[in-house]
C-alpha cells in the first residue's frame, strides 16, 4: 500500500491529473457527533463515506479509486458482535455506480486493527480506540493460485460469486509491512 501511494504521489508530481486524499475516520467533532448514534463500526464507515463524497465532489474526476479493507467495501450490511452496520461503500452512492473488489490471498500476515482480547462490543455503543489494538496479524488464505497478482470481475474459477463484491484482486502470499511512520 505504501509503495502504491508513493508511486501515485510521484505520478502527480510529474503532472498526472491525480489527487490523493486521506479520508479515514471522522474529520472533526461535529462529524463524529452526527454519526455517533450509528451501531458498531457505523460511525467510522459513515465518516469515511462522507469524506470521500466531499473529496470526489471537489473536482471533475473521471474515476475515484478508494483503497480500503474488505469490510468497508462490502455492498451489504455487516453484522459483527450482534451489531449490524452499513459499510462505507453502501453510503457512497447507488451500488450500480460502484465497483468493489475483494482481496484474495494465499495467506500470510496483514496490518490490521482488531478488538483487544476480552473486549466485547455492546450493541448500540461505538467501538473506541481503547477497544482496539493495531499490529501484524496472521490471515488465512482463500486459495493458492499459481498466478501473479491480477484483478478479475466476477468470481474466480471454482469459487462461488460473492454478492458483497463485484470481483476480486489476487495477491498471492502477503506479508504485513511495518509502520511507515512512527508516532511519538
Amino acid at each position: 500500500m505504501l509503495a502504491l501511494l508513493v508511486r501515485l504521489h510521484n505520478l502527480a508530481r510529474l503532472g498526472q491529473s491525480i489527487d490523493i486524499v486521506a479520508f479515514n475516520g471522522a474529520k472533526d467533532a461535529e462529524q463524529s457527533r452526527r454519526f455517533s448514534d450509528l451501531p458498531g463500526q457505523g460511525p467510522h464507515d459513515a465518516a469515511q463515506a462522507e469524506n470521500i463524497r466531499v473529496a470526489a465532489a471537489a473536482h471533475a474526476y473521471d474515476h475515484v479509486l478508494v483503497l480500503v479493507g474488505n469490510v468497508h467495501a462490502r455492498k451489504r450490511p455487516v453484522e459483527h458482535f450482534r451489531a449490524q452496520f452499513e459499510p462505507m461503500v453502501m453510503r457512497l452512492g447507488p451500488p450500480s455506480s460502484i465497483i468493489t473488489l475483494n482481496m484474495k490471498t494465499a495467506g500470510g500476515t496483514a496490518w490490521n486493527c482488531e478488538l483487544k482480547p476480552g473486549v466485547t462490543p455492546k450493541p448500540g455503543k461505538p467501538i473506541t480506540q481503547d477497544d482496539i489494538a493495531c499490529g501484524s496479524y496472521p490471515i488465512s488464505g482463500d486459495a493458492d493460485l499459481p498466478h501473479s497478482p491480477f484483478i478479475a470481475l466476477g468470481a474466480l474459477q471454482g469459487m462461488a460469486i460473492d454478492p458483497d463484491y463485484d470481483g476480486v484482486f489476487w495477491l498471492g502470499k502477503v506479508n504485513a509491512s511495518s509502520k511507515a511512520v512512527v508516532s511519538h
